[in-house]
């Protein structure tokens, strides 16, 4: 298993169709969104197998401007 941030931009029309708090299967380990600040944008971090799975997450229609990144914790 590994960590990927997923960002999901998006217009203030698209905000039903960005990814929510949990999607499907997938409970995403920290969920935030931007819309109520003006900046819409979903980000969320997730636990899953491959990184396909989390480009599954992400609704086709907003995939074009969407980016998933493997990460990992910094260490203090």
């Amino acid at each position: 298993m590994r960590e990927y941030l997923i960002e999901v931009p998006h217009s203030p029309e698209e905000c039903s169709d960005a990814p929510a708090a949990r999607i499907g299967e997938a409970e995403p380990l920290r969920t935030y969104r931007g819309c109520g600040g003006g900046t819409h944008t979903t980000w969320m971090i997730v636990e899953l197998a491959a990184e396909e799975e989390a480009w599954s997450l992400v609704p086709r229609l907003l995939r074009d401007t969407a980016r998933v990144v493997p990460v990992e914790s910094a260490a203090r």
